[in-house]
């Protein structure tokens, strides 16, 4: 999925999406300023920050990712 805008520079320590969602960020995929190709980070370390234009590889089921989904809809 792509990075929420609530993610947006927040750590994965920070985010806490195992405890609050029940979800596993699993990898990040971004493409680097000034380059044009895309890099993925598999297995992101706690302190790795989320940044724009990313996009996130979530595990989990599909209720805890529709959960997450409906919650990102109401703070808007």
């Amino acid at each position: 999925m792509p990075a929420p805008k609530e993610f947006i520079g927040k750590s994965l320590k920070q985010l806490q999406l195992r405890n609050k969602y029940g979800l596993t960020l699993i990898a990040i995929k971004r493409k680097p300023a000034g380059s044009d190709r895309e890099v993925t980070n598999v297995a992101p370390a706690a302190d790795d920050q989320i940044l724009d234009g990313d996009v996130l590889a979530l595990l989990g089921s599909n209720d805890r990712l529709a959960q997450l989904d409906r919650l990102l809809k109401l703070e808007h």
